[in-house]
């Protein structure tokens, strides 16, 4: 059965207390340089720092990235058939009418 939580938000204060070896003073400076050395600083893990490459190399695992590329692709395509049939109307044009 897995281990029930403590709840501390709802327990009384000299039950907390007692939960952290610890009274309303505080801890003796021995007892302070004791959990400093046994648990260490009560700091939160510093984050690795990604470089740019591996953050651009990274997002090319997401599958809508080459959802992207080809309709940029496509669009490019697409704009180069529209100035080809646009070049080659005016083309028609000055045939027509010279």
């Amino acid at each position: 059965m897995e281990k029930e939580k403590n709840k501390y938000n709802v327990m009384s204060k000299s039950k907390l207390l007692k939960e952290f070896e610890s009274s309303a003073n505080g801890l003796l400076e021995k007892e302070a340089k004791h959990r400093l050395h046994k648990y260490g600083k009560n700091e939160l893990p510093k984050e690795e720092q990604k470089s740019i490459a591996a953050i651009f190399f990274g997002s090319l695992k997401d599958p809508i990235i080459y959802v992207l590329i080809a309709a940029a692709v496509f669009s490019c395509v697409a704009n180069e058939v529209i100035d080809a049939m646009a070049a080659g109307e005016k083309d028609l044009a000055v045939m027509y009418s010279g």
